[in-house]
Formats: C-alpha cells, structure tokens, sequence
C-alpha cells in the first residue's frame, strides 16, 4: 500500500505563498508592494527615508507619525496601482522640524532626531 504525502506548500506557487504569508511573518517594515522599494539613512542629526512611489502625487500620500512609528500611505484606492503601506519605528524625532519631498516617483522623509536622540560623547578622565 503506497502513501501519499502533500506538502501543503507545493499546492501553491512559491510566489503567491510567500506574497500572502510573509507579511504576518515578518518583523521588518511593512509593506504591500511585491517587493520593498525604501532606503534608511541615519545620520547624527536626522533620518532619512526613501520610498519609491512611482506614479503617485504628493496629494495621494499620507505620511504619519504616532507613537514613534511613522507611516506612509496612499490616501486614495486604484484600481490600477498596488496600495501603498509602509511602517518604520523611528523614535525620538522631532517631528515639527521634519520634511517631506516627492521628487520623480521617489518620497524622502527627513526627520529631525530630537535633542536627547543625538549622540554625544563623553571624555574619559
């Protein structure tokens, strides 16, 4: 008598596994996109994010920040573009002094680190 062993995941494409799974997996920012299109600079006084958001104008984004999690978002549906859903923890950010720009299909966050975020040093004696 022979068995018959399925491997749930060989009932799905790779693809369409990992699209719908990774998301409730994963402990990176979040996104909808297939595939992640952002950059993270960190420099003594600020950071920089970089999303690409190709296509989209600065009125169709919405940019957050609550309780030190800033997200971006579009604020209105198509049917033709992927949603857009990204979530970075930033904390100690001066959110006041903060800037955002979309310069060709590209949205750069730059945010203020607050005061006690910067680094400091400290003499040895």
């Amino acid at each position: 008598m022979s068995q018959l062993i399925i491997n749930p995941r060989s009932l799905f494409q790779e693809d369409a596994f990992d699209h719908f799974l990774r998301p409730w997996f994963q402990s990176e920012p979040s996104s909808t996109h297939d595939h992640k299109h952002y950059n993270i600079d960190e420099g003594d006084d600020t950071v920089t994010v970089s999303v690409d958001v190709p296509g989209y104008k600065k009125k169709e984004l919405s940019i957050d920040y609550k309780e030190d999690v800033l997200t971006i978002t579009n604020t209105q549906a198509s049917d033709t573009r992927n949603n857009i859903r990204y979530a970075f923890k930033v904390p100690e950010i001066s959110i006041d002094t903060s800037t955002a720009k979309l310069q060709d299909g590209v949205l750069t966050v730059t945010l203020q680190k607050a005061a006690e975020a910067k680094k400091q040093s400290i003499q040895i004696g």
